[in-house]
Parts: structure tokens; C-alpha cells; sequence
């Protein structure tokens, strides 16, 4: 397993719990936590009990200069991968940290509760083994151990594609990978995403394939949990509207869901954000599916979002107050530390 947050408390307790037995009676369990996203958890007494029970577990991407010097990675990069991988034949990828949002629910601002996600379940050793693989580089990197990981049943043409990045991998890796994925749209692009600070070029490609005619819609969260991350992602507003783009915002609930469909061919799934720190920074984990039955799943996911949604009007947005102009750019300054 791979989280960015874990967070005790209610039905992740359970899961603690569950690991403990299942480690308990001979089943090996190996975690990577983000050090920076699960201070909580490490400072927890479950973390003393997961131990105990013979669990192994990684504090990853500890903040520290050595780490920096040998890796030659961003202070501020972090594990932001989601996954989870079982006996070789069960794979979970999402958005989805490990917490329990009802648990937490008064610690949650009136606007950012219910948490909205998405997990997906994968059967299947090819999937899982490639996730394996991944994961074995990463707990390597950590530890200088190696993880056992055979890359067997490779399948000719694949349902479903694993993109991932991170430490020695290209860092324009993803954004090349979504330049591309952008520009095989014909009909129409559906993106739900919680942060949305995207470069320019990315920006400029979406305007141009909007007014080439094809249907481009975003989903955000209204409010957003970022301060900087709210008022920078309205600074390319105004451009994506002129260009026909429509942009929802999600009025009730925080929107976390990382996804992008094409058409009714192809959809993105994973712990990616659309922001410059989730495409060059951050270590990320992506599944690109290739099926019609979940690609139908998934759009009835994203319109049952927009149905609770409100649309932004360019001409209610050309009205916004000026200051509130002066804060967007100010904010976009700092868009590759977002």
C-alpha cells in the first residue's frame, strides 16, 4: 500500500486493524506513507501497534538535504500516489487517501464536506504486477531493498495502461503524456480535478481544441482548500471561457476526484492533479482504461457532479470585482510551488 495521507481514526482504524491480523498470521504487508501528508499518523500510537505486528513501513520523502543532494529531488516533492496492490491479483488506484471523511466530519469547513472520490478495483495479474513493479522502485529508493517483482503476462493490447513519475523518471513525462492524450479528442473532453494550476502551454492546447469545436468541460470544487490554488486556477478563467470552454463548480462538497474522459473511448483515473506540482513534481500514479463499460461508469459519475453543479457565465465573470482580479494574478505568480 501507498498513501499520501493516512489518518487514523474510524473505518481507517478498521483497516489498521485488518492489517495487523493479516500480518499477524504470515501475510506480508509493506507500506509507503508520505512523511509530510501523514504527520498525524507517525506521531500515532497506531503506528507503534502496526510495528509491533511486524508490518513494514516507510516514512517516504523525509525532508532532508542528504535526500535532496543524492536524489536530486524538490524538498517539497511528495508521495502522492494512492494505491494498493493484494496478492498479486487485486489492485485499487484513485484519488481516495486513507481517511475517513464522516470520522472527520466536523474538522471539515461547512464547504469541504462530503469528500467526493474515486477508487477503482482492478482484477487481474497483469495490472497488478506492473503496480508491483512500481512500487518495488519506490520502496528500493527508500530503503535500498529490493521487493520481490516479476513483470509477467504482458497482454499485447491492454485494457488498461499504467503511467506513473517520480525520482529518475522524465519530469515532462506526464505533461507530455496529457498533451497528447488532449489532442486525440474529436467529440468531446470531461475533467474533474480539485486543483487546477495548469502551465501555459497545456492551457493554450485546451482553448485551441475548444474552438476547433470539440466539447471541453471542468468540473472544480468551488471553494477550494488552498487559498493560493483558489484564486490562481481563476487567472486562466477568463481565457478558457473565451475559448468555449465550460467550467462547472461544484457547489456542495469538496471535489476530489482526479478524473478525465475522451469521448466514449478512452478515460484517466489516478492520484494526479492538473497542476504543475502533481505533472512535474510530485510522485503520481495514473491508469488510462481503454473499456466502454467503464468509460459508460464513469461518465454517469462526472454528470451526476455536474448535476449538482453551477455553471460559470462569461459575462457574470467579466463583472467580478477588481480586486479580486489583482489577487488571481498575484496568485498565479507562484503557480510552479502550487
Amino acid at each position: 500500500m501507498v498513501f499520501y495521507i493516512w489518518m487514523p481514526g474510524g473505518l481507517v482504524d478498521e483497516v489498521s486493524r485488518a492489517l495487523i491480523k493479516a500480518s499477524k498470521r504470515g501475510v506480508n504487508c509493506n507500506l509507503i506513507i508520505d512523511y509530510i501528508g501523514s504527520r498525524p499518523f507517525f506521531k500515532s500510537f497506531q503506528l507503534k501497534e502496526m510495528k509491533e505486528a511486524g508490518i513494514h513501513l516507510i516514512k517516504s520523502l523525509k525532508v532532508s538535504l542528504i535526500y535532496h543532494l543524492i536524489f536530486f529531488y524538490r524538498l517539497d516533492s511528495r508521495q502522492h500516489k494512492k494505491m494498493i496492490i493484494i496478492d498479486d491479483n487485486i489492485s485499487y488506484i484513485g484519488s481516495m487517501n486513507m481517511i475517513d471523511p464522516d470520522f472527520h466530519k466536523d474538522n471539515y469547513k461547512k464547504n469541504y464536506y462530503p469528500l467526493l472520490d474515486v477508487l477503482v478495483k482492478i482484477k487481474g495479474k497483469e495490472v497488478s504486477n506492473i503496480l508491483n513493479h512500481i512500487y518495488s522502485f519506490d520502496w528500493y529508493i527508500e530503503t535500498g531493498k529490493k521487493l520481490r517483482s516479476d513483470l509477467k503476462n504482458k497482454v499485447d493490447q491492454p485494457k488498461i495502461e499504467i503511467l506513473t513519475s517520480g525520482i529518475f523518471f522524465p519530469k515532462d513525462l506526464i505533461k507530455k503524456f496529457l498533451l497528447n492524450f488532449f489532442k486525440s479528442a474529436r467529440r468531446k473532453i470531461l475533467i474533474t480535478t480539485p486543483y487546477f494550476v495548469l502551465s501555459q502551454d497545456i492551457i493554450k492546447l485546451i482553448c485551441k481544441i475548444s474552438l476547433n469545436g470539440i466539447n471541453v468541460l471542468i468540473i472544480l470544487p468551488k471553494k477550494n482548500d488552498s487559498f493560493f490554488v483558489h484564486w490562481a486556477s481563476r487567472n486562466l478563467y477568463t481565457i478558457l471561457l473565451k475559448s468555449g470552454v465550460k467550467i462547472y463548480h461544484l457547489d456542495h462538497g469538496f471535489l476530489h476526484s482526479k478524473t478525465i474522459t475522451i469521448d466514449e473511448n478512452i478515460s484517466l483515473v489516478g492520484s494526479i492533479n492538473l497542476d504543475i506540482r502533481s505533472i512535474s513534481v510530485n510522485l503520481e500514479i495514473i491508469a488510462i482504461v481503454n473499456d466502454r463499460s467503464f468509460q459508460n461508469q464513469l461518465i454517469r459519475i462526472q454528470k451526476q457532479y455536474i448535476s449538482c453543479c453551477r455553471e460559470t457565465n462569461i459575462h457574470q465573470w467579466k463583472q467580478r470585482p477588481f480586486w479580486n482580479k489583482i489577487i488571481e494574478k498575484f496568485c498565479y505568480l507562484f503557480r510552479i510551488l502550487l
